[in-house]
C-alpha cells in the first residue's frame, strides 16, 4: 500500500496546530492510545454540552478506480451539499443533496426520522460522513482494553515543509491486524489530527480552527491510491434555537437501519459472504478494495484503492463483483448499508 505522508496536508496544518495549541495549553500524549482518544474529543462536535452549530459542506465527488468500461461504471460522481443543524444530542437535523439523491434524517428529541428519494446512500456520501462524523471511529478511540488485535505503534519523525524552509515534526500511530488490515492515523506534536488511513482509503483534515473547546477542518479530502474521491468545503456557524418544525418530518419513526450516518462492520450482524469462485492464489502482492453491500444484500458501487498488479486487480474486484454473495447486514434487528473496506497480502506478512 502506499502509505505516503501528505506534504501539503501536513505543512497546511502547522500554522492552525501551533496556535491552539498555545492557547489551550496543550500537552503532547504520552500514549498511542491518548493520542486517538484526545483526538476523538477535539473533533467530535456532538458531545453533551457542546456548542450548538450549522453546518454546510458544499463537496465534489471523483470518479473511483472500478476497472469496467464506462458504461458499466457505478459510482456517482459530482456536486453536493451536507447541511447539519445540531442543538443536542437529541435535537438535529441533517441533509444531503448529491446528484438525483436527497435525504433528510432529523431528531426532534422524540422521534428520530428519515425521508430520502431512495433507500440506497452513494458510496461518495458515506466516506464524507464518515470524514465528518467519524474523524476517529468510538471503537478506535475507546476500546475494549481486553483486545490484543487493538495495540498500536507509535513512530516520532519529521518532514521538510512544502516550501522547504524548515522541518515538520509529526507522530504516527499505526497497526496491523492478522497480515490484511493496516490503518493509521498521523498527528502533530500538540495531538492534532491530521490524516487516517484505513487500508489504502486517506481521509484528510485541513485548515482546522476552533469551535468552542472543539477543532473543526474547513477542508476534508478523501483519497485512495493517490487520487482525489472527495474533496470538501467547509463552513460552520453558531446557531440560535430555530423553529421546532425543522427537527420533524411528516413520515412515521425510521427503523434503526435507515440513518444518514455510516454503520460500521462492529455494530452490525453481518453481512455474509460467500467467495466460492474467489481463488486466494490469484491475488497480487498486495490489493485493498471497497464495496457497498445494500439494504437489499446487492453489491454495488465496488473500486480499487491500492495494489501492485492492475491487471490481476481487474480480475479480483470482477469475480468479487460476479461470485461473492451476501446476506442482508443487521442493525438492531434492521437491514441495513454498509460499505466494506477490503485488503488481502499486504507487503511484510510474509508473501
Amino acid at each position: 500500500m502506499k502509505r505516503q505522508i501528505s506534504l501539503v496536508i501536513i505543512s497546511s496544518l502547522l500554522s492552525a496546530s501551533v496556535l491552539y495549541a498555545k492557547d489551550k495549553g496543550l500537552e503532547e500524549p504520552t500514549e498511542e492510545q491518548k493520542w486517538l482518544q484526545r483526538a476523538d474529543e477535539q473533533t467530535n462536535l456532538r458531545t453533551p454540552g457542546a456548542k450548538p452549530f450549522h453546518l454546510l459542506v458544499k463537496f465534489h465527488a471523483f470518479p473511483g478506480m472500478e476497472l469496467v468500461p464506462d458504461k458499466k461504471r457505478q459510482i456517482i460522481t459530482g456536486d453536493g451539499t451536507y447541511e447539519e443543524t445540531w442543538l443536542d444530542l437529541h435535537r438535529w437535523r441533517r441533509e444531503v443533496t448529491f446528484g438525483a439523491y436527497h435525504a433528510v434524517e432529523t431528531d426532534s428529541g422524540q422521534t428520530r426520522k428519515m425521508q430520502a428519494s431512495s433507500d440506497y446512500e452513494p458510496v461518495r456520501v458515506l466516506m464524507l460522513l464518515e470524514a465528518l462524523l467519524f474523524p476517529v471511529p468510538k471503537n478506535v478511540a475507546w476500546p475494549n482494553r481486553e483486545d490484543p488485535a487493538l495495540n498500536w505503534k507509535m513512530k516520532r519523525s519529521s518532514i521538510p515543509s512544502a516550501d522547504q524552509m524548515h522541518t515538520i515534526d509529526f507522530v504516527k500511530i499505526e497497526r496491523m491486524i492478522d497480515c490484511g488490515y493496516y490503518y493509521s492515523y498521523l498527528f502533530l506534536p500538540d495531538g492534532m489530527l491530521v490524516q487516517r488511513n484505513d487500508q489504502g482509503l486517506a481521509f484528510g483534515w485541513l485548515n482546522q480552527m476552533r469551535y468552542g473547546d472543539k477543532v473543526i477542518a474547513r477542508h476534508i479530502s478523501v483519497q485512495a491510491g493517490g487520487h482525489n474521491l472527495i474533496t470538501a468545503e467547509i463552513t460552520i456557524d453558531p446557531v440560535s434555537i430555530p423553529v421546532p418544525e425543522l427537527f420533524d418530518l411528516p413520515v412515521s419513526a425510521a427503523e434503526p437501519g435507515m440513518t444518514l450516518r455510516p454503520i460500521h462492520t462492529e455494530e452490525v450482524r453481518g453481512p455474509e459472504i460467500n467467495t466460492r469462485g474467489v481463488s486466494l492464489g490469484s491475488f497480487p502482492k498486495y490489493l485493498t478494495f471497497g464495496q457497498v453491500v445494500t439494504r437489499h444484500g446487492e453489491i454495488r458501487e465496488t473500486e480499487l484503492f491500492d495494489t501492485n498488479d492492475l491487471p490481476k486487480a481487474s480480475d479480483i474486484l470482477n469475480m468479487f463483483r460476479r461470485y461473492s454473495i451476501y446476506h442482508t447486514a443487521m442493525f438492531d434487528n434492521s437491514s441495513c448499508e454498509i460499505f466494506l473496506n477490503n485488503s488481502a497480502n499486504l507487503p511484510g506478512c510474509g508473501n
